[in-house]
């Protein structure tokens, strides 16, 4: 078993480090056109609305945490604000970006961590949803841009049986004879509301479209309607690959510059967007959580 593990890890490593080169590769290759010494920050105003963004874009996943909480009587919990900013560490850290429950969880009795890990899934999943939905909306928007054809018919499949898993579980759940099954499926009907995890999710969407467009803007982007399709694709792109580390970045990066590209558009507003938006979004909040965590423990 233990010889299993340390190859299953090494491989993991290996792919990890396969799947850098290859993204480093194409982000190179995608940027050779780019003229790096005209590339400026055009309008600083832009880029601060999109820091403030980021405020708003945390609030939002702090009302989802709020569901949890009330859904196991931890309201009134002194730790509440430090479990959520481990979980941001956590989610920085981990290679899918959800891992938030290893970072939340031990904050709590032993007896909620498996409510905390479940219903912090699922919140995860209705972000994961609203990503996939908007994501086949901008395929049919932006289908005049490029001049390939697409047939997102898996991205439908995955939504279908994604959005039934979503709101329908514990009762498909109750028919299975496993006593683990039907345990989850009772966590899962006792816990927050589902289609309140789903509108907030879509509102920090929204929220992320907004960053990317203050972002673009601050980098000399023409703003036009075309781009909220282009940004959807990069944002079902992105949920879409596997995360190597620190929150995709690399990923990002190259998925932008290459949607940019094939579409037509200049790359290095693109570009400089991503890391933008990743540095506010994903970097910066990891460092100030690391700081609220570290605070509260003296």
């Amino acid at each position: 078993m233990i010889k299993t593990n340390y190859f299953q890890s090494k491989l993991i490593l290996l792919f990890k480090g396969i799947l850098f080169f290859v993204f480093f590769y194409l982000l190179i290759d995608r940027s050779e056109n780019i003229d790096f010494d005209r590339v400026k920050v055009h309008n600083f105003s832009w880029l601060v609305l999109c820091f403030i963004l980021t405020f708003l874009n945390w609030y939002f996943e702090w009302i989802k945490w709020q569901l949890i909480l009330n859904q196991i009587d931890e309201n009134e919990n002194p730790n509440n604000l430090k479990a959520f900013a481990s979980g941001i560490i956590a989610s920085f850290l981990t290679p899918s970006l959800s891992g938030n429950f290893l970072g939340r969880m031990f904050y709590y009795d032993k007896s909620k961590r498996w409510k905390i890990t479940v219903f912090s899934l699922m919140a995860n999943l209705s972000q994961f949803l609203v990503a996939i939905i908007f994501g086949l909306l901008a395929i049919e928007f932006t289908s005049k841009v490029f001049s390939f054809t697409t047939n997102p018919f898996i991205l439908y499949f995955v939504l279908f049986f994604g959005v039934i898993f979503f709101f329908y579980f514990e009762k498909i759940g109750k028919l299975v004879p496993i006593n683990k099954v039907q345990l989850l499926s009772n966590q899962i009907e006792n816990g927050p509301s589902r289609l309140k995890l789903i509108l907030i999710s879509t509102a920090r969407y929204f929220i992320f479209v907004l960053q990317y467009m203050f972002a673009l803007k601050a980098f000399g982007q023409v703003l036009s309607f075309d781009l909220i399709g282009l940004i959807g694709l990069i944002f079902l792109l992105i949920t879409l690959t596997p995360s190597l580390f620190f929150g995709k970045i690399l990923i990002r990066e190259t998925i932008a510059v290459a949607v940019f590209s094939m579409a037509g558009f200049v790359s290095a507003p693109a570009l400089f967007a991503s890391f933008t938006t990743w540095f506010f979004n994903l970097f910066l909040t990891a460092l100030i959580a690391l700081f609220l965590v570290k605070k509260t423990r003296k």
